[in-house]
């Protein structure tokens, strides 16, 4: 059998563990809790090694799971304690079997467990602990009642169209208003002023601009724009609100949130529990509050994102790069020309710096394994930047841009479908009651309405998807004026342009390698929805632009012979795009 420890007493290591519950209590209870706390050590002369707050934690939350308390009851913060003190035996925890494990984790590892309002409670006496059991299953039994409120209340909220809590949708945000039938103060959801113009912002710049998603998350980061939870907490600390989480994490979009955000079926004011639409009593989907964006948008904008997504996942397209001239400069060994730049070792007290010159050079690497390129060259940043200019103007500065509109298809298949299972519940329904009940009549007209609705769909399942075109009376040569040259990276990449340099300083040559649609693709790519040259034409075009090189040498005998020996074919394997 195993030995009690010392009973508590003076110089006793104890532990303070505070929690309330948000479902039930105000903040002022974790501030009661702190004074019993302090009384119990100065009376009893214990040592306090810590005060564990919990606050608006469940009292069905895992121990292990709690935020403050979880850490102290592994190692090593277990060792630190001897005793571990509380006001009432459910602020340790209200679940019954987490109580019994709870105490069976203290009694493995030699803890006292100290309760103000049972000072008889003895761990290492039988009868004792079966007193605390008796007390946990009633705590266990007033749980489960809560439970079952909180669960009648939120679907009675659900039902009446109020807000029942949780985290407000990105774009909204709650409001409190008076509720006539229940005569109190409630909530509701309504558009946020800030993020739900933000919803607006992504849609435009998504659909409209050709904003790809990575681009707009790098945008939010860079702006500082908070994501979901971190708005809420925000505005939560600036309200003065009790009870409810004020802490801003700092937490950045990603691409997943992102997508997340703009998929979700809020965005057009229907209701959704644990990602399902909500039906309303007509079968059809529960409207909360107005729409950010319309049915319409909503579509437009789940079109764009899925089609760029296949795009994207399609094993023979080129990742667009990060905005500046990265994958549109290459050497001609085909591999592509980076920004020079050394770096300067980290020390003891300084972290590693990246030391950049005004030049582009080839990115071979003999650390790579690579073969060390045989035609390296620095290259003037601004002489490069200065002749792609010239070139890509040449070529199509004269051009209109036209604006190239994705419209999506309309597929009513999955409308007909919820249509028509509501068409059934409400033929079911209609049996139930006889002809001159005021509920038949109702029925009877809810399914007229569905019935002319499912006819006018039913004309036109399927509408395919379609770009639009149309001139937007601005060159390309207007645009890039307008343009910084990482925006003009952008579109370059958009285009499939590569621009490759050879030859030397004192007597260079230029080709500019496009795709042969290239004045068409310019269009889509002043959106930013192109695809780059395919690796099997840019090969091509690298040993077309060799063969161009070496007659050029040997019509001018400035040019390197090296150039020219060393040019005649080019291995894919080497070919590092």
């Amino acid at each position: 059998m195993q030995t009690a420890p010392p009973k508590p007493g003076a110089g006793t290591r104890v532990l303070g563990v505070r929690r309330i519950s948000h479902d039930t209590e105000a903040s002022s209870a974790l501030v009661r809790q702190k004074k019993e706390h302090d009384s119990a050590e100065k009376r009893f002369g214990y040592v306090m090694v810590g005060d564990v707050e919990d606050a608006t934690v469940s009292g069905s939350v895992n121990l292990a799971d709690r935020p403050s308390l979880g850490k102290w009851m592994v190692s090593p913060k277990i060792h630190e304690w001897e005793a571990l003190m509380v006001t009432a035996q459910d602020r340790i925890t209200r679940d019954d079997w987490e109580w019994m494990s709870f105490l069976l984790l203290c009694r493995e590892h030699g803890k006292q467990v100290i309760i103000l309002e049972e000072p008889s409670f003895d761990l290492y006496d039988r009868s004792s602990r079966m007193m605390s059991h008796f007390r946990s299953y009633k705590d266990s039994e007033y749980l489960d009642s809560i439970k079952k409120k909180k669960q009648d209340q939120v679907q009675d909220f659900r039902e009446q169209g109020l807000w029942p809590g949780g985290n407000w949708p990105f774009g909204y945000r709650t409001e409190k208003f008076f509720h006539e039938p229940s005569g109190k103060l409630r909530w509701r959801l309504v558009p946020d002023p800030v993020t739900g113009k933000l919803v607006r912002e992504a849609y435009s710049r998504i659909v409209e601009q050709g904003w790809t998603t990575g681009r707009l998350v790098g945008d939010w980061n860079k702006r500082g724009i908070l994501t979901a939870r971190d708005y809420q907490a925000h505005v939560n600390a600036l309200e003065g609100r009790e009870n409810v989480d004020v802490e801003v994490k700092g937490t950045k979009w990603s691409h997943r949130s992102m997508l997340t955000t703009l998929t979700k079926k809020q965005l057009i004011g229907q209701r959704v529990h644990k990602g399902e639409v909500i039906m309303g009593p007509d079968g059809l989907p529960q409207r909360f509050c107005e729409p950010i964006l319309t049915q319409a948008e909503y579509d437009l904008l789940q079109a764009v994102l899925k089609e760029r997504g296949d795009r994207y996942r399609r094993a023979d397209k080129e990742k667009v790069g990060s905005g500046d001239l990265t994958g549109v400069l290459y050497c001609l060994c085909g591999r592509k020309k980076h920004e020079l730049y050394t770096n300067k070792k980290a020390t003891k007290t300084t972290p590693m710096i990246k030391n950049y010159y005004p030049y582009f050079w080839c990115s071979s690497r003999p650390a790579t394994n690579q073969t060390a390129c045989e035609w390296a060259r620095c290259w003037p940043q601004q002489m490069v930047k200065d002749a792609l200019e010239e070139a890509f103007l040449h070529r199509l500065g004269g051009i209109e841009i036209k604006h190239k509109a994705f419209k999506p298809g309309v597929d009513n298949r999955p409308q007909i479908e919820e249509i028509k299972k509501a068409v059934g519940r409400l033929t079911l329904r209609l049996l139930k009651f006889e002809e001159d009940d005021p509920r038949y009549i109702a029925s009877e007209k809810l399914l007229e309405d569905h019935t002319a609705t499912l006819k006018t769909l039913e004309e036109n399942p399927v509408v395919p998807s379609r770009w639009v075109e149309e001139g937007t009376g601005e060159t390309f040569g207007q645009k890039w004026g307008e343009m910084d040259w990482g925006q003009r990276g952008w579109l370059l990449k958009g285009l499939g342009i590569r621009f490759i340099t050879a030859g030397s300083t004192e007597h260079p040559i230029y080709f500019l390698v496009h795709p042969e649609d290239v004045v068409e693709k310019a269009h889509h790519a002043a959106g930013g929805i192109i695809d780059a040259l395919h690796q099997e034409a840019w090969l091509k075009k690298v040993e077309q632009f060799q063969a161009v090189v070496a007659a050029a040498a040997a019509a001018d005998p400035n040019i390197s012979l090296d150039i020219v020996r060393r040019s005649s074919y080019l291995r894919p394997r080497e070919a590092a795009i």
